[in-house]
């Protein structure tokens, strides 16, 4: 009996480690991954060097430099506390996601009155990543932000981040938030 159940405990360990993809945000927040929303559409970087989805919807705004390219988007149909304001960005140039950067982080944070919550180091689709969460007011608002740092090569990362205002529905937005980040395809 000793025989059948090894194989089979193997099995399993093999099954779950195999069919699980390491995600920073998702394993730290505990967010549900069952989110679905209609009418998509898929938002390609004027580079063509990554894509997400994004509710057809939602105002988008894309920007490119030589250095880098942003995709902005928002619901703009509901109020700013009731919704969240997303920005995808890709950029050249080199750093190290390590200790000197988290300082450089939670320096930018804490000049613009924001204060560092919770943060970690993981990997983001296959890639070493860190994320920051802070808290803070603007605009009159409680304010979350929740930032993503994702380098996917030597001279090439991506910052994910979301805005949140308001408390009203914040872990459901939070975790919508989330959602959209996972949609990014790296090119």
């Amino acid at each position: 009996m000793t025989k059948i159940k090894t194989p089979l405990l193997y099995l399993v360990f093999i099954i779950l480690f195999t069919s699980c993809e390491e995600n920073l945000l998702t394993d730290t927040f505990k967010c549900d991954s069952t989110i679905s929303f209609k009418s998509n559409k898929k938002y390609t970087d004027v580079l063509k060097k990554y894509s997400v989805d994004i509710p057809e919807t939602w105002k988008t705004e894309m920007y490119f430099d030589e250095y880098r390219s942003e995709i902005f988007t928002a619901d703009t149909t509901k109020e700013l506390n009731n919704s969240y304001i997303l920005e995808f960005t890709r950029q050249l140039g080199e750093f190290e996601l390590d200790t000197a950067f988290v300082k450089h982080v939670n320096q930018s944070l804490l000049q613009s009155k924001i204060i560092p919550v919770k943060e970690g180091f993981g990997k983001f689709k296959g890639h070493p990543a860190y994320f920051n969460y802070a808290v803070g007011q603007q605009k009159g608002f409680n304010y979350y932000y929740l930032q993503l740092f994702v380098k996917t090569k030597p001279d090439e990362s991506y910052t994910l981040s979301s805005k949140i205002y308001g408390v009203e529905n914040l872990d459901a937005r939070f975790c919508e938030s989330i959602h959209y980040m996972n949609s990014i395809e790296f090119k």
